[in-house]
């Protein structure tokens, strides 16, 4: 064997399959998690990918079109995906327990003039408010959610209105011109309302915050948010303003009855700036013109309502490098614009709001920035215990005032006060005896990539409860 010879040219193809054999065993496979969607949100993560392997070769993205419960129970597992989409509760429960890192990253890659790019309540939303992991960055902001309102045109037009729009230009749109409008434009008949002037999703506490908010209050306290703080004053008048209007002049519905927009029965509508195109575009068509305007300014500001959706690196990757430039690309201006240009949803950096102003230039986008100006953060960006069960209870107090109008606001929360710290204390309690659990099994934690991740059982048992990702 060792005498003989082979040609050239079959040496060749063997050296060249060898080669490629090493260049395929040396590709970086990185895991995306990212919950799957229509077509739009298809189209531009297949984009973000081909653009990012083109740039880098040697790297490969898969994408894992996987939601919260999954992505926890890989990680648990010692296999969680690489890059992941975070937000809310689950963001939170995961960065508190060390799941998550990007800031060695950011400290090392990004400018002051990078940072001060992204919309400042993205920013500060990414770090990690309280525990053991306080002040540490866990996310990179992926686009930027506000709440705006949307309004008919025709029905302004026709009850010789002055639109949101045109009122904010003159600084006039407020609380008070508002209920005004949306008085004007309730229309009924008998005991039947066949036009609300207003709508917003009444037991979305979340979201429902922010008017609170507007009247300087909160249901929680920034500072202590083991203390619960809905049923002072501030956040009473916020709260049974709405209340007013839905029971007392009977101009805003009770419920949600956001398809009613739609079909032009609804005069006022918050809701997401991020279902723009995907809902109001393709259901709303030629049928009547619609506008958005920001949220209107309160007793002490607007404090807008901003969402925390972004992109995380699984502290336990193999692969950081390779992660954080994927996570850095999606997140950069270049990655914003196809983004803007495939899915319409709103930019996280300001140096991408002319693109996105341009996709629909009729469209009053710049609502968006007013927003920002004003912005209030995330609830469950500082709220501590277990969210899930602290938004069941304020969903019933929401759901007990303003839906069904069986007791005021004030009492409710009042009423509730007791119930929600103590599932404060109780899941804080729970979650201290699991980590001094992990701590005191450090020998075993070095052996197990499964044990390793300090996750508590709460997160585990509660993560389908924590998926109901208000939008």
């Amino acid at each position: 064997m060792s005498g003989r010879r082979y040609p050239v040219h079959v040496v060749g193809l063997v050296l060249l399959l060898v080669a490629g054999s090493a260049m395929v065993s040396a590709e970086t496979v990185l895991q995306f998690a990212y919950r799957s969607g229509a077509e739009p949100r298809k189209l531009v993560v297949e984009t973000w990918i081909e653009e990012f392997e083109r740039a880098n070769p040697d790297v490969r993205v898969e994408w894992l079109p996987i939601g919260e419960e999954k992505v926890v129970v890989s990680m648990l597992g010692g296999v969680g995906p690489d890059i992941t989409e975070v937000f809310g509760d689950f963001a939170q429960r995961l960065a508190r327990n060390g799941m998550l890192l990007v800031r060695p990253y950011v400290a090392r890659d990004f400018t002051p003039q990078d940072i001060a790019d992204f919309w400042p309540p993205a920013w500060d939303a990414s770090f990690v408010k309280f525990g053991s992991q306080k002040g540490i960055q866990f996310r990179i902001p992926r686009y930027m959610l506000t709440t705006v309102f949307y309004y008919n045109e025709d029905l302004f037009q026709k009850s010789g209105l002055v639109t949101p729009a045109e009122l904010d230009a003159r600084g006039e749109w407020d609380w008070a011109r508002l209920r005004d409008s949306a008085k004007k434009l309730t229309q009924s008949s008998a005991d039947t309302i066949n036009i609300y002037g207003f709508v917003t999703n009444t037991t979305a506490w979340r979201r429902i915050v922010n008017w609170a908010r507007a009247a300087g209050g909160d249901f929680f306290d920034p500072q202590d948010p083991t203390r619960f703080i809905g049923d002072r004053p501030e956040a009473v008048e916020g709260i049974t303003f709405l209340q007013n209007m839905i029971w007392e002049d009977r101009c805003m519905a009770p419920g949600w009855i956001h398809s009613s927009f739609y079909q032009g029965k609804v005069g006022i509508i918050e809701d997401g700036i991020h279902a723009i195109i995907d809902r109001f575009e393709t259901r709303i068509k030629e049928a009547f013109s619609w506008n958005i305007a920001p949220t209107p300014v309160g007793p002490t500001g607007r404090n807008a309502y901003t969402g925390d959706d972004g992109f995380s690196i699984w502290a336990h990757t193999k692969h950081p490098e390779e992660a954080w430039a994927f996570v850095k690309f999606m997140t950069s201006k270049e990655g914003q614009e196809l983004m803007i240009h495939h899915e319409g949803l709103a930019p996280v950096r300001q140096s991408a709001m002319r693109s996105y102003t341009g996709i629909r230039p009729r469209l009053n986008l710049y609502s968006l920035a007013l927003n920002m100006q004003q912005a209030a953060p995330p609830i469950a960006s500082y709220l501590m215990g277990d969210v899930s069960r602290i938004g069941e209870v304020m969903t019933e107090v929401l759901q007990s005032s303003l839906v069904d109008n069986s007791k005021p606001y004030e009492q409710a929360a009042h009423e509730a006060k007791p119930v929600l710290e103590s599932i404060i204390r109780e899941t804080m309690m729970d979650q201290a005896i699991e980590r001094r659990g992990v701590r005191s099994s450090e020998a075993s934690v070095r052996t197990s990539t499964a044990i390793r991740l300090p996750i508590p059982m709460p997160l585990f048992l509660s993560v389908r409860a924590c998926s109901n990702k208000e939008t």
